[in-house]
């Protein structure tokens, strides 16, 4: 009986890896200049398996980017061939090559082939599409369609190792493939205008747009270091016009880079250009209250290092404030006069403050 349940749990195991079906698809098509790009996606039927080695053939169309396209092609890893274990990288690209004029082919296998399948060691391909990589296409002739496709006969039953928890073998089912000839034809949105500035302490955004046919709307992003960037604001598309979103969640002294990733109806995206800005930390210096004691009126004399807003405060004996006016600051000197008549004799603070910092000094006010 014990070797029949053997048996048995191992017929299940092995119809479970046959059911296994990993599909490939074509995604976010897109002009960047002078280039074409696109995603290359890959889910499974049910959950539970890890990819180790992988290889896609993709058709392309001569006309538009030449032919032998392999040592122009830039392959960036994307989700699925990203993650790390212990600061090293799970998988590696390992192959861009011509498998004719017509047909690029690209590899990629794990760094840890000889373990067994492990969320450590590998990674887990989810059953709804997710990136694997993307690819760009310097363009030949932007007249002509991309053509791209995944190539069904070269794919199917080869170079795929994806193996299920504790079963260390590959699937040889039939692969799936989908959206298969992405044109090379860009949204029909036309941005105008993309730029990004400091105001005040905050940087503010602004772009302009017409022909948003079909269109969703703009995913705002933001990166430290012009590479890595997230989503901040999505602001949905009116059919056109002006747009503004200010940027609030920011430090001082830092350069921030932005770029619009604009979204049609039917998924089809195309970023901006980056635009970058950064806000620099007013420093307050040098306050001077002349005269003190004041009778009638004294002068505030600071220095500042860019213009900008403040505040000048009086605090009173008790800690009250007897008077709360801004004022804009110009780059370098600057004089604020105060009338004191209205304020009874006695010691007071005068606090000027921006968003930055603030300065104080103590005065004597006299009597009328």
């Amino acid at each position: 009986m014990k070797n029949i349940a053997s048996i048995f749990i191992f017929l299940l195991i092995g119809q479970f890896i046959q059911s296994q079906t990993p599909t490939f698809t074509l995604a976010n098509p897109q002009l960047n200049g002078t280039n074409f790009q696109f995603d290359v996606q890959m889910h499974m039927s049910s959950a539970g398996s890890y990819h180790i080695r992988g290889q896609v053939y993709l058709n392309y169309n001569t006309a538009a980017f030449g032919e032998n396209i392999a040592t122009n092609a830039l392959v960036e890893k994307l989700a699925l061939l990203n993650e790390q274990f212990s600061g090293a990288d799970k998988y590696n690209i390992i192959n861009v090559v011509n498998n004719s004029s017509s047909i690029l082919a690209i590899t990629w296998e794990g760094n840890f082939m000889g373990f067994n399948p492990s969320p450590l060691f590998h990674t887990e391909v989810p059953v709804s599409a997710m990136n694997l990589m993307r690819i760009t296409l310097p363009i030949l002739d932007d007249t002509e369609l991309a053509g791209i496709s995944l190539n069904p006969s070269l794919m199917n039953n080869q170079q795929f190792k994806i193996v299920a928890a504790n079963n260390n073998q590959p699937y040889d089912t039939p692969n799936n493939y989908n959206n298969n000839g992405i044109p090379s034809q860009p949204l029909p949105l036309e941005l105008l205008v993309f730029d990004v500035k400091p105001f005040e302490k905050n940087i503010l955004a602004h772009w302009e747009s017409q022909n948003e046919i079909s269109f969703s709307g703009y995913e705002l992003q933001r990166s430290t270091n012009g590479k890595d960037f997230s989503k901040i604001a999505w602001i949905g598309g009116k059919g056109g016009g002006i747009y503004t979103y200010l940027d609030e969640e920011i430090l001082p002294n830092t350069f921030y880079y932005y770029r619009l990733r604009m979204l049609d109806l039917n998924g089809t995206e195309q970023f901006s250009p980056i635009r970058s800005a950064k806000i620099e930390s007013v420093s307050l210096a040098n306050l001077k209250i002349s005269p003190n004691p004041a009778k009638g009126y004294f002068k505030a004399e600071f220095e500042t290092s860019r213009p900008g807003h403040c505040t000048l405060e009086i605090i009173g004996p008790l800690g009250q404030i007897v008077l709360r006016q801004p004022f804009q600051l110009n780059t370098g000197s600057n004089a604020l006069m105060v009338n004191t008549g209205q304020f009874p004799a006695g010691s007071y603070l005068v606090q000027i403050t921006t968003v930055d910092g603030s300065l104080t000094e103590q005065i004597m006010v006299q009597g009328k």
